[in-house]
């Protein structure tokens, strides 16, 4: 038996290992702040197409007969429903659809890990919704702070 010399085998390469979240594509969509925008407008829409409208409803009538002069928070929530009820609420669905697809774009990729991070979109989504909700509050609110203070004061006597 003769033998053969053994040829030298190639040593293996090694292989090439990416991370999930590299090979992931960045997503077109912040899914998690697209559903808080959904429940923000949807929040907001309610209100002004439903609640404004039927509370000032109730309270016209007695603004109209002390003769009371509504606040520009007021004036300018009413102006803003009617605005929204003529078709704008299209244009307050739009702002608000704009931020998933911006965030989506604008934050880090790929992401280090899995868990929830801090995300300045959804504090200014957070933000835009309460300060709205704050306004309708307040317009709702200080026509009657309006009427007990003129009711509270009685009526004006001029000395002499």
């Amino acid at each position: 038996m003769s033998s053969s010399p053994e040829s030298p085998t190639p040593s293996p390469q090694p292989l090439e290992y990416h991370s999930p979240a590299e090979l992931r594509r960045r997503p077109k969509v912040d899914w998690a702040l697209a559903v808080t925008c959904i429940y923000s407008v949807a929040v907001l829409t309610g209100m002004l197409l439903f609640v404004v409208p039927y509370v000032w409803a109730t309270q016209a009538g007695a603004m109209a007969d002390y003769g009371v002069k509504l606040p520009a928070a007021t004036t300018s929530l009413l102006a803003f429903t009617r605005f929204c009820q003529s078709g704008g609420i299209i244009l307050v669905w739009i702002i608000f659809v704009i931020p998933p697809f911006v965030s989506a774009l604008m934050g880090p990729w790929p992401r280090e890990n899995r868990r929830r991070y801090f995300q300045p979109s959804r504090l200014i989504v957070t933000a835009v919704l309460a300060i709205f909700c704050i306004w309708i509050v307040v317009g709702l609110v200080l026509p009657h702070v309006t009427l007990l203070d003129a009711l509270g004061s009685g009526p004006k006597h001029s000395g002499g």
